[in-house]
């Protein structure tokens, strides 16, 4: 499905088990009233969220929960949410930017980052809470960080953790 946005008059978001499937937005406000719960991640865990806007976008709701989230194209910015939280993978393609510096949001990341783009983790916290083994493909920094996976987390480059500049 590709589309400039989708708006799900507070409704839930499934996607079929059984198949890999893919949602494509390109609009500045992407997501459209939706909730923390417009995903079931009881549904198709391989689902791709892809924010693939050539303007900047902003990811806005409280405690959202995300499938799969791929990002291209532009800015995308972690807005009014206290909680962000990845239930696949988060890649940020070559030329994108992750923001999640304008509000701090906690993320909770159950999988991956994919980090071929910028990444900016704000000062909220970075929990990564998987049950299996997590990667940070890049360098990356992080003022805040919990791992509490027991698989453990691989860095494919430099992590910093505290730092005054947070990326």
């Amino acid at each position: 499905l590709a589309a400039d946005y989708v708006d799900l008059d507070y409704s839930r978001l499934t996607f079929a088990g059984g198949t890999t499937q893919s949602v494509q937005l390109s609009d500045a406000t992407p997501l459209r009233n939706v909730d923390s719960d417009f995903f079931n991640p009881t549904g198709n865990a391989s689902a791709t969220l892809w924010l693939n806007g050539t303007v900047a976008q902003t990811i806005d709701a409280n405690a959202l929960r995300m499938p799969k989230l791929r990002l291209s194209g532009s800015v995308k910015t972690v807005g009014s949410a206290s909680q962000f939280i990845l239930y696949g993978d988060l890649t940020v393609d070559s030329g994108a930017t992750f923001n999640a510096a304008t509000n701090n949001p906690t993320v909770y990341a159950y999988a991956n980052l994919v980090l071929n783009g910028t990444f900016q983790s704000g000062t909220g916290w970075w929990r990564f809470d998987g049950s299996l083994p997590q990667t940070i493909s890049a360098a990356a920094s992080v003022r805040n960080m919990v791992l509490n996976n027991p698989q453990g987390l691989t860095i494919g480059g430099n992590l910093t953790v505290g730092s005054a500049t947070d990326g």
